[in-house]
């Protein structure tokens, strides 16, 4: 099974004019207006040149399997000694003592989802 998981930030293009949706309590970069504009009953994309808006992120501990294979992959190949990737980790830029860190992240996001987890960070 292969599995894939990123992370980018990406704005979400609108087509000009969008619709008007906005009430015309809406200001030019999405505050609330305590008066309404007058001369607008709504506002499209051209009077609104963006919204705040929340996201909110949420994990189940159905990704605990793909953070487990990236810890035990991170401490076969990058971590141990005479480890086969641990040349390329560092040619990459990548020192002993962050590749350390990382497993330590991870095993930190495994405790968090499987407290039951007893997966050390050997950081020793």
């Amino acid at each position: 099974m292969f599995c894939h998981l990123s992370v980018a930030q990406c704005p979400l293009p609108i087509p000009l004019p969008f619709p008007s949706i906005f009430g015309n309590r809406v200001g030019q970069h999405g505050e609330l207006l305590s008066t309404p504009i007058i001369d607008s009953p709504s506002r499209g994309s051209l009077d609104v040149h963006s919204i705040p808006m929340a996201a909110r992120l949420r994990s189940s501990s159905a990704v605990l399997p793909f953070l487990e294979n990236r810890l035990g992959s991170l401490r076969s190949f990058g971590i141990a000694r005479g480890a086969p990737g641990a040349e390329l980790v560092r040619s990459w830029g990548f020192a002993k003592d962050e590749l350390e860190d990382m497993g330590e992240v991870l095993s930190k996001m495994i405790t968090t989802l499987d407290p039951r987890s007893q997966m050390s960070s050997d950081s020793d």
